[in-house]
């Protein structure tokens, strides 16, 4: 062997029991969000490997268990939902919730988004019961805990009314509709809030 090739050698093998440990020194946190910027701006294939080392490390330094896992494990569903890959997306929706349920119970409002993005997998994937059920659950959650005023249960009325509106049942979204559009009003002219402006 060369002196150069050698060189090349030890520089790669240091590479690579570098890199892991750089990106735990980095922190899950950190990969977390670099996954969700580039899953916001549709990099997907940039997003994924970011999001999967994100759940390894924050299970690693946090336990499986912790409720950091179950952030990491939503932007990791998120990512593979964004692809159509339901199936991958659904069993890392489900953990999340546990975790979720298991840390703060499961009407904390924290569990109400996880329960929302599993019922809009079901919603993609054409399981508009099972995506009305999760959304309802969601929505009763924001509303006992956050209150029937809350801009974000207006969210949880815009998860409904879609699938409503997506199935034809022009009926049943238009009451959820106007109830949305009337939190979204109050909050912008009560609360004066700089997304209405």
């Amino acid at each position: 062997m060369t002196t150069r090739t050698t060189t090349c050698f030890l520089f790669a093998l240091i590479l690579t029991w570098c890199i892991p440990a750089l990106a735990e020194d980095e922190g899950w946190a950190t990969l977390d969000a670099q996954a969700m910027s580039h899953f916001k701006q549709g990099r997907y294939g940039k997003a994924l490997p970011l999001a999967q080392n994100a759940v390894k490390i924050a299970e690693k330094k946090e336990g499986a268990e912790h409720p950091d896992v179950a952030t990491a494990l939503n932007t990791l569903a998120l990512v593979h939902d964004a692809q159509g890959h339901y199936a991958n997306a659904e069993p890392l929706y489900k953990r999340a919730i546990a975790i979720r349920e298991k840390s703060f119970g499961p009407n904390h409002p924290a569990t109400a988004v996880l329960i929302n993005n599993l019922g809009a997998t079901y919603a993609s994937e054409g399981r508009y019961k099972e995506a009305e059920t999760l959304y309802k659950q969601a929505l009763a959650i924001d509303e006992k805990a956050l209150g029937a005023d809350n801009v974000g249960v207006a969210t949880d009325l815009g998860n409904l009314v879609g699938l409503y509106a997506v199935q034809g049942k022009y009926a049943a979204a238009e009451p959820l509709c106007k109830r949305a559009l009337a939190r979204i009003i109050h909050h912008c002219v009560n609360k004066r809030a700089s997304m209405c402006v």
